[in-house]
């Protein structure tokens, strides 16, 4: 799960990828500007990364009394 999580989140936060959905969403919502919907994907996604990468999401999250379980 980790791996893919990783993934996900450095396919998003390459840079001609991130300048890309920034513009593509500032056009489309007309909301925020383009320059902090870039900061925020390209810098925040792989901050927020960072925080939760070592988070357990899927199994035995306490002992055997509490799981978890994807949504997806």
């Amino acid at each position: 799960m980790d791996d893919l999580i990783r993934a996900m989140v450095y396919a998003v936060a390459k840079e001609d990828v991130a300048k890309n959905i920034a513009k593509h969403t500032v056009e489309e919502t007309r909301l925020g500007n383009y320059d902090g919907k870039y900061l925020k994907i390209f810098r925040k996604t792989r901050a927020t990364l960072m925080d939760i990468i070592d988070d357990k999401s899927v199994g035995v999250i306490e002992g055997t009394t509490r799981l978890a379980r994807s949504f997806a």
